[in-house]
């Protein structure tokens, strides 16, 4: 017979679940720059449009978020697979005397619904260097991105040594190709580039011509060493 394992029989409803001091200051914060938009009062308009400009091009705050859920997903996933019975079901799975799924019932005491539950869990799975290196880089991995990394096998993904793969320049792959997935996601077949191309007014050209060439003149020498060190591919 499995024993029952121990484990709080009330925890607390996610309703009433204290937040980190910090946390809920930033929340403050956050929503104060949601209220106040300072810049409406400013005389000068040009300043104003300055800085809304500039507020639209600043994404730390938005990546700070995601790297923040990624983090509580992640804690979630790695306190729900500390919670174990002394015994296993067949298969491996989980189970209290009564023949519930123990980790889910823990999760629905805590509020998660089966899908969190098991997103949880998978990102639980990516081992610790993988897991940093995909949240600190510039383009830090959405939850559902960390969770397809957990449901594939380490063996094959992350066998640095089989593939003689240094960590540092897996760091550096996951950020260049990170950004270059960001950048296919919000710009191929997005919108019309003759329709764009026309709508620039004629003082903004030349600054645009100079970043389309920046980033053309990059992506060719990508282009090049990846034909030069994957050639046989």
């Amino acid at each position: 017979m499995t024993r029952r394992p121990t484990y709080p029989d009330n925890l607390p409803d996610i309703s009433s679940a204290k937040l980190p001091v910090r946390y809920e200051a930033a929340k403050k914060s956050l929503q104060a720059c949601v209220d106040i938009d300072e810049c409406q009062s400013w005389a000068k308009k040009a300043e104003a449009l300055a800085s809304y400009a500039k507020q639209s091009d600043d994404e730390s705050l938005f990546k700070m978020c995601v790297r923040i859920k990624g983090r509580a997903i992640r804690r979630c996933g790695e306190l729900l697979r500390a919670m174990t019975p002394e015994r296993e079901g067949k298969r491996g799975e989980v189970s209290t005397q009564g023949g519930t799924n123990y980790r889910k019932d823990v999760a629905k005491q805590a509020g998660l619904s089966k899908k969190q539950k098991d997103t949880a869990l998978r990102v639980a799975n990516v081992p610790d260097e993988e897991f940093e290196a995909m949240v600190e880089c510039e383009t830090p991995a959405s939850v559902q991105e960390l969770a397809e990394m957990g449901t594939k096998k380490k063996s094959k993904l992350f066998d640095f040594e089989k593939y003689g793969i240094d960590h540092e320049d897996f760091k550096q792959a996951t950020k260049m190709f990170g950004s270059i997935r960001l950048l296919q996601r919000d710009c191929v077949g997005v919108f019309s580039m003759q329709a764009a191309i026309r709508g620039v007014f004629p003082l903004e050209r030349a600054g645009y011509r100079r970043s389309v060439e920046a980033v053309e003149q990059w992506l060719g020498a990508v282009h090049t060493l990846i034909k030069k060190e994957w050639h046989d591919e």
